[in-house]
Order: C-alpha cells, then sequence, then structure tokens
C-alpha cells in the first residue's frame, strides 16, 4: 500500500475530488469516512487503542482484498447450486412430474427430491418455456392460451419476461440457464449487502460475513428459482440507495434508485416488491425521522434541529419518492397489465374475503421458530411435506424459514444489538427494523390491525417479510463479530457470549436426544395411531389418488422425517459449541505471557477468530442451501416423448383436464395443449367464479382460488368450454361411460373423450340478456337450454371501452338483421393474442375462451369494410359478438391489446430514453466537474 500512498501524495494538491477518489480505490479511507460512537461520535477508546495497537488505519480495505471477497462470494454462491454443475443436471425441480400421469411410472409412488419446490415445476418453468419460444420468434407473450380458457401472461407478473435473467433462459440451454440465473441471484444478493455495510464501516471478515449470511439466507434459498428471489436480489441495493439520497441527493443517484427499482419491479413478484418498498420506508423513516443517522455531524437542537430534519426529509424523501415512480415507469410494460389483471382476478376476490375473514387478534408466532430451526418441519429427503404438516401443524419449509441466516450470524447479531445498542446508531436501526418486520410477518396484534388497512402490504402474504428481518440480522451479525474480534484482540473476555453459547449446544443436544428418543420408544404406538386416522380419511371418500398402503406408507415416512427432524437439532449444537470453543481458545492464548502465542501476536487471533466464526457460518449455511435445490436429471425436464401426450396432439383439438393431481395445471401450456385448469395465483375472476359456483365447479375453499383438479366432469356445462378429454392415471376410475368413451389406454396414461365435444366457437340465432354474471351461472349450472339456439349474455362488463359499444349496439338493435342457419370456421391464428374465425350467416358467435377486458373484435366484411363489434360475455366466462346478416361470409377478428399494455409499454420506452440521455448527460456534466457524485 505504500505505492498508493505515494501516489496520492502526488495528486492531492492537483485536484482534490481526484484524491478522495483515489483513497476510496486504494482503500486507505471508506466512502464516506463512518465513524463509531454514541450519536456519531468518535471511535470508542477501545478500537483506538485496539487500532493503535495493531497499527491499523482505520478499516479500510486494499482493492486486492476487495476483488478477494468477491471472488469468494462468486465462489459461495457457485457452490450453493451445486446440483445444478451436476453432468446432465438441470436446477430444476422438475422430477416432481414423475409424481403424476403421464410421467410416472404406473403402479409405483414417485416421491421427489423436494415436493415444497412443486410450484416451479407446475408453474415457473412451464411459463419459462412457453415464454422462450414465443420470444424466439420476436414476439411479445401477453396472453397464454392454453391455461383455463386463456389468461394474461405479461399481466400475470410471475411470468417475469422483462427480468435480465430471462436472457439466459432464451440464448442457453436449460441445464445453463436455471444454474446460472440461480448462482447470479445469490451473488448479488450478497454483493449489496456487501457493498451496503462497507459503506457502514466493516471490513475484513465481518464486512464479509454479513454478505453471505444475506446470501444464503432462508428467503433467497426457498425462493431461488421463484419470482421472489428476482425481488430479494436487489434489497440491499434498495436500502444503499435510500441511504445514499438521505446522504447527498444527485442526479446519478436518483437514477441509479430508478435502475434498481425498475429491476426489483420487474423481478415480478408483487408481495416482495411491496416488502422491498416497506423496507425502504422504514430506513428512511428511522434515519430522518428517528434520528438514528451515522452522520459525524453534531445534531442541531431545539428549532434548528427540527428545521433540519424537515429539510432533510423533504429533499431525501422527494428524491426517493421520484427514484421509485422512475423505476415504476421503467416497468410500466409489466406492472400495468398487472395492475389490470390484479384487478380483474379471482385472487382478488379470494384474498379480500380471507382479509375479511380473519380475526381481530390473528397472532401466528409459529413462522418465528424457522429463525432459530428452519429444519422444524422437514427437510427435503424424501417424505411428502404436506402431509408432515399436518403432524407438526407448521407452516411448510418455504414459508417457515425466510428469516433464517445461520446459528452464528444470529448469535452474532444479538450480541451486537445488546453490546452496541446505545452506542451505535445504525445497530439500533437495523434492530428496530428486525423487530418491526418480525412483529408484522406474525401479526403482531394492534399493529396487524394497522397493517391490514395498508393498501397492498394488507393483502400480501406478510410472513415472508421476515425478509427484512434476515436482512437485519446479517447486517448485525457483522458488526456483532467486529465487536467480538475488537474484544479478543484487546484481551477483553467475552466470557457471557462463551457461556450461553455453550448453554445453548448442550439444550440443543438434550432437545435432540429427547426428541429422537421418545419417538423411537413410541414408535409403535404413533405408527398404530396414524394407521387408524390415514384409514378413517380414506374411507371418507369413494375415489381415490393412491392405495390405501401407499397412504399408510406416508405415516412410516413422517415418523422416520420426525425422527431426522429432531436429529438435526445437532447442526446448530455443533455451530454453538464450535463456537464457544474457538472463541476461549483465543481468550486462553491471550492469557499467556505478553499476549502472543507461538509466536502469533494479537492482530493474527483477531483474524483467527472472524475467520473461524466466517467458516463456521458457511458451513451451516450451505448444508441448508445445497440439498434444498436439488434439481433434477435433464431427462425429466418436459420430455417430449410421453406417449399420452403425444396422443393428445394427434386427436383433434379440443380442451383437456385430468382427474386428481394428473398431468398438473399449467404443464400443458409447456406441450402447447390446452387444459381447463390452472395454477395461476391471478386467474380471470369469471372463470375463478365459474369453478366457485356451487352448481357447476364447486371449488374447495382451501384450494385459495387454484383450479387444480376437475372433480365432476360429466356435469353438462364443461361442455360448454369445448371440453373433449379426460387424462387420467392407470389406478384411477374411469369417468362415467356414457358420457367419455376409451380413447388410448397406456402405461403411462388413460385418455378418454367426451361422446359429445362441442366446438369452440359457434352461432346461436336467439340471445338472453341478464343484469348480473351470477343469474347466468345459475342458468348455467341448471343447464335447461339448448346452447345452440340460445347465448345467455350479461350487462354486467368490467371493460369501459367495451360497455359504450354494447350499450351503443343494444340502440343499434332494430337495425341488425340475424340470419337464419350459420356456419364458422376457424382462421389460421397468428399468434395467440389474434383470433379470427370465418363466419356465414348472422347471429351470436361465441367463442369458447375468456371474455377479459382488453380483447376488441371487428367484423371485416368481403370489400374489406371494418366494423368494431361489441364483445359480450357469454355464459359467463366467454365471449359472444353479434354478427349480422350480410351477403357473404365475415371474418370476426378478437385481437387482445389491453390500453394497459399500449400505455405501459410506451411510457417505459419513454422512461429508458430518458435515462440514457440524463444518464449520458451527467456522466458528461461530471466529467467537467461541473457536478458531484
Amino acid at each position: 500500500m505504500t505505492g498508493g500512498k505515494n501516489f496520492v501524495a502526488m495528486v492531492g494538491g492537483a485536484h482534490p475530488r481526484l484524491k478522495k477518489w483515489v483513497n476510496v480505490l486504494a482503500g486507505t479511507m471508506s466512502e464516506t469516512e463512518p465513524v463509531r460512537g454514541e450519536e456519531g461520535a468518535a471511535l470508542s477508546e477501545m478500537q483506538v487503542a485496539t487500532e493503535q495497537a495493531t497499527g491499523k488505519e482505520g478499516q479500510a480495505e486494499s482493492l486486492r482484498t476487495r476483488m478477494i471477497h468477491i471472488a469468494a462470494m462468486a465462489l459461495v454462491a457457485c457452490i450453493a447450486v451445486w446440483h445444478g454443475w451436476r453432468p446432465g443436471f438441470v436446477l430444476a425441480p422438475t422430477d416432481a412430474l414423475r409424481m403424476v400421469a403421464p410421467w410416472g411410472e404406473a403402479g409405483k409412488d414417485y416421491i421427489p427430491r423436494n415436493e415444497g419446490l412443486l410450484d416451479q415445476t407446475v408453474q415457473f418453468v412451464p411459463w419459462t418455456i412457453y415464454a422462450v419460444e414465443r420470444l424466439k420468434k420476436g414476439e411479445i407473450p401477453l396472453w397464454n392460451p392454453y391455461s383455463q380458457l386463456g389468461a394474461p401472461f405479461v399481466g400475470n407478473g410471475q411470468s417475469a419476461i422483462f427480468y435480465p435473467t430471462m436472457l439466459l433462459h432464451v440464448l442457453l440451454s436449460p441445464t445453463w440457464s436455471w444454474t446460472i440465473s440461480a448462482a447470479l441471484k445469490l451473488f448479488v444478493a450478497g454483493l449489496g449487502v456487501w457493498v451496503l455495510v462497507g459503506r457502514y464501516g466493516l471490513a475484513g471478515a465481518p464486512r464479509l460475513l454479513s454478505a453471505v449470511a444475506f446470501m444464503l439466507c432462508g428467503f433467497n434459498v426457498v425462493w431461488l428459482n421463484h419470482p421472489q428471489a428476482n425481488v430479494s436480489a436487489m434489497l440491499p441495493w434498495a436500502v444503499l440507495v435510500v441511504e445514499m439520497m438521505i446522504e447527498r441527493v444527485t442526479l446519478m443517484r436518483v437514477l441509479g434508485g430508478a435502475l434498481v427499482f425498475a429491476m426489483q419491479f420487474l423481478g415480478g413478484h408483487p408481495g416482495t416488491c411491496i416488502h422491498l418498498l416497506v423496507t425502504c420506508g422504514l430506513v428512511w423513516l428511522f434515519r430522518v425521522v428517528g434520528g438514528m443517522k451515522p452522520s459525524a455531524e453534531a445534531d442541531p437542537t431545539g428549532r434548528h434541529k427540527w428545521r433540519a430534519r424537515r429539510s432533510l426529509a423533504m429533499r431525501s424523501g422527494g428524491a426517493m419518492g421520484a427514484a421509485v415512480g422512475f423505476g415504476f415507469a421503467l416497468a410500466a410494460m409489466q406492472w400495468l397489465p398487472l395492475m389490470e389483471y390484479a384487478a380483474h382476478s379471482g385472487a382478488n376476490v379470494v384474498r379480500r374475503e380471507r382479509l375479511a375473514a380473519q380475526r381481530f387478534i390473528a397472532t401466528d408466532p409459529q413462522h418465528l421458530i424457522g429463525i432459530l430451526f428452519p429444519y422444524a418441519n422437514g427437510y427435503p429427503d424424501g417424505v411428502m411435506p404436506f402431509e408432515l404438516r399436518k403432524a407438526t401443524k407448521l407452516p411448510n419449509t418455504n414459508e417457515l424459514a425466510p428469516g433464517w441466516v445461520g446459528t452464528i450470524p444470529l448469535v452474532l447479531g444479538v450480541f451486537a444489538a445488546l453490546a452496541l445498542w446505545r452506542r451505535h446508531a445504525t445497530v439500533k436501526m437495523w434492530g428496530v427494523m428486525g423487530i418491526v418486520a418480525a412483529a408484522i410477518g406474525i401479526n403482531f396484534p394492534l399493529l396487524d390491525n394497522v397493517v391490514r388497512r395498508i393498501p397492498g402490504l394488507g393483502m400480501a402474504q406478510n410472513a415472508r417479510l421476515l425478509l427484512t428481518t434476515a436482512l437485519a440480522l446479517s447486517i448485525l451479525a457483522g458488526f456483532g463479530m467486529e465487536e467480538l474480534m475488537q474484544r479478543v484482540n484487546a484481551g477483553i473476555d467475552s466470557a457471557r457470549l462463551r457461556k450461553v453459547m455453550a448453554n445453548l449446544a448442550w439444550i440443543a443436544v438434550a432437545l435432540a436426544a429427547a426428541g429422537a428418543g421418545t419417538l423411537l420408544a413410541s414408535k409403535a404406538f404413533i405408527l398404530q395411531r396414524g394407521y387408524g386416522k390415514a384409514e378413517a380419511e380414506y374411507r371418507k371418500t369413494a375415489v381415490h389418488e393412491h392405495t390405501l398402503t401407499e397412504v399408510k406408507g406416508v405415516v412410516d415416512r413422517v415418523h422416520a422425517e420426525l425422527v431426522r427432524t429432531s436429529l438435526r437439532l445437532l447442526i446448530p449444537a455443533t455451530m454453538l459449541g464450535a463456537g464457544a470453543y474457538w472463541i476461549g481458545r483465543a481468550m486462553r492464548q491471550a492469557q499467556v505471557g505478553d499476549g502472543s502465542v507461538s509466536g502469533r501476536a494479537g492482530p493474527t487471533r483477531e483474524k483467527a477468530v472472524g475467520w473461524g466464526m466466517l467458516a463456521l457460518a458457511l458451513i451451516d449455511l450451505l448444508v441448508f442451501a445445497i440439498p434444498f435445490n436439488p434439481g433434477a436429471p435433464a431427462e425429466t425436464y418436459f420430455p417430449k416423448n410421453v406417449a399420452a401426450i403425444e396422443k393428445l396432439k394427434s386427436l383433434p383439438e379440443a380442451r383437456m383436464a385430468g382427474t386428481f393431481r394428473t398431468m398438473m395445471p399449467e404443464t400443458a401450456t409447456a406441450y402447447g395443449l390446452a387444459d381447463l385448469r390452472g395454477y395461476d395465483a391471478l386467474g380471470p375472476v369469471r372463470y375463478y367464479k365459474w369453478w366457485e359456483h356451487p352448481g357447476i365447479g364447486q371449488l374447495p375453499k382451501d384450494w385459495y382460488g387454484y383450479l387444480l383438479q376437475l372433480r365432476n366432469p360429466e356435469h353438462p356445462a364443461w361442455g360448454l368450454l369445448n371440453f373433449g378429454y379426460v387424462v387420467s392415471a392407470v389406478n384411477q376410475p374411469a369417468p362415467n361411460p356414457e358420457k367419455f368413451e376409451l380413447v388410448s389406454r397406456g402405461e403411462d396414461a388413460v385418455i378418454y373423450k367426451a361422446k359429445e365435444v362441442r366446438p369452440r366457437a359457434w352461432v346461436a340465432p336467439f340471445v338472453e340478456k341478464y343484469d348480473r354474471a351470477d343469474e347466468v351461472l345459475d342458468r348455467v349450472a341448471k343447464m335447461d337450454f339448448n346452447p345452440d339456439r340460445v347465448v345467455l349474455v350479461d350487462r354486467q362488463i368490467e371493460d369501459e371501452s367495451n360497455r359504450r359499444l354494447v350499450e351503443d349496439q343494444e340502440r343499434k338493435m332494430q337495425l341488425i338483421r340475424m340470419g337464419g342457419p350459420a356456419f364458422v370456421e376457424f382462421v389460421q391464428q397468428k399468434r395467440p393474442e389474434v383470433v379470427s374465425v370465418l363466419v356465414s350467416g348472422g347471429g351470436w358467435l361465441v367463442v369458447a375462451d375468456s371474455y377479459f377486458p382488453g380483447w376488441t373484435a371487428t367484423i371485416i366484411e368481403e370489400n374489406g369494410k371494418e366494423t368494431a363489434a361489441p364483445i359480450w360475455p357469454a355464459f359467463g366466462v366467454m365471449r359472444a359478438v353479434p354478427v349480422p346478416a350480410s351477403e357473404g361470409p365475415v371474418i370476426v377478428e378478437m385481437r387482445y391489446r389491453p390500453r394497459s399494455w399500449s400505455v405501459g409499454s410506451r411510457v417505459s420506452a419513454g422512461a429508458w430514453g430518458l435515462v440514457a440521455i440524463l444518464g449520458l448527460g451527467g456522466l458528461v456534466m461530471r466529467g467537467l466537474g461541473l457536478r458531484g457524485r
């Protein structure tokens, strides 16, 4: 570093700003010169004495050290997704397809490597396959025709087609794209914390500990290939932006903040986006309003204090608002369609119902268990997690683990809060942040009643706000390690910390032994009782997905998993015991002679403690992270040679559905097959109400709006939806033989065809109009009409532009002449967003596709004349267009061009152009020395 210091001295007189930047790069000072102590006072006496004794110059790091840290984080991220690097593997849990027909082996009940990741298999992987196919054709996939009766695709948000990692899926094979994208998200998350705590003044092992603790925290691990992780990776960067704008507002910082917020908006998970914004808002609130500033400047008093805070609040708050608003504009092409879809979704209805039914006091503290022990509800090692939940009454691991950061970081985080709370503003702020986030996450009384009334946050799954608690614990862990290292170096024995760690280790060992011993000793009783309950539950229904023997086998596996869960308490016990021993060893060495042992001086002892604790934390984190995302053999990644699927493709086109979990919802999207079911978190509201109606779909309340299984395929109402095929496993009962006939019986699946398959489009001469959709569904449930003669429509139309067309058409009804018998024929579709039907003769054209705002209809005559036509909701869920009689055939062309996409794409294009112009201008002005950073 001597050369670097000489260079600084040489250039210092030439340009002060250049001197500052060289100092930052060389590591002789931090960018904001953070200081320790109460309300920004000088370093503590102990730290000053320690630094004088060791010859250290602040907390600076050399460029070489920083590069080593960054390389280490990249290596840890790659190790965490180790299964993805295995030859012939893909880091997506597609082996879960083997659980059901037509991928499963007949007569065998496959247990996936991690059934808790099932959503990836039945949602995000099929959607990615569909998005990649459309993007490679140069098309933006606004609509998915293969799920339900069709549904918005960009608008569902979670497709995340504009997130940068989608490029990997477009350019690379799945065996590489899923692994690299996962490793990149982990690395970006860790790097963000590393930069953030560097601004707080941490260096060396403490800085790296904070980074890897958040990188491999429970939230990032369990949601790694879900859209939630797209957003969580940006959380520390968003906090960094807020801290920088509180410090000083510049154009480049606002633009940088806009880019960060845009990336998280494009991440694809609205709930996590809301939690990120809440976290940023809390940081701003505590720093500005609460006065928890890390600045060394003296805080004004009296009237000047409030003036200064008001000025800071207005300046930084305005900059934050501009960055968030600008970021939203950059992501408007995704978020405006998402907001439109959400407003017309079944999820909107379901979540409002759940919120209304929630108790006044709905505290759920069980999520805090995961902060201490993420294995509490089992682990992916050959057990059905949803059955285990029935035994433990705990959330599944995905929902239980988000706040976990590892045993050693948790202990050090608590240690930092206790030791530094009163004299370190940043520690105090993150301590409060962690507590507030956890309180919201567990629905803490009174606070929860306020949260329910906050738009967005009141509807989100707030247990996942423990992500903020994980970030807080990660940051506090770095400060705790730094404090511990300073005490060790100064010869101050943290005997209480060592004693607490050792006692907790022994308690964990005792609990592990007691739990495993009790379960093994009472195994016969537990199994016998479990068998009885399983059989009683089995006998309640006549139709089953599995045999009674298989169901009883689940009881054995759950018991074995509970034993293993008890024994996993030895993992944190080992970490605690090893950590206590390591600290004690260092202190014993400090007490020998003049403070050195075997020639090792105090600084070496300090580093040994820091790197030793970091190593223990890494082991703990990786032991959880590596097995949780086990990947799957590449041949399970939606294979193309599945006999039943190939058979379905060869049959005449019609919609299909599966019984039980056969060919699970959304998986048909990957194969280009239209499924009546859907696993979209939103789902068109009209189709949801069709399934929910007690006389039609009879959707169980505990399915939370997901359209998982078609349990009554014989109901005649399904025939209106172009329903043609039932796919079933070979060991499942056949549907009513009077209405379905056997088409194919293979080793993988059985296919039945409806004896009467209604076409996807037809023309009816008459119409019956109702005021509300519910009235139409009541008639549909009875099916006391002939759909070839009459179409049932309602005036409850959500789309304003279409409503105006409908009203105008009703005024002109006397001018519309309906013809006699008519025929229809589909014209070759250009893309799913365009549906063209050739109609000869007049009447009401019915198309068995979703009625949804954004679809428009145009009648094109033989002479090329085009006339806009209204789309009516038919039979509650489909589309109907009145077609006047004409001399010759006409084409009715329906296009999905929602205003939300038209406006959003233009706003985003303009915003990105403005960012480029302002960014380039800012760089030029900085180069000319006209502006600061």
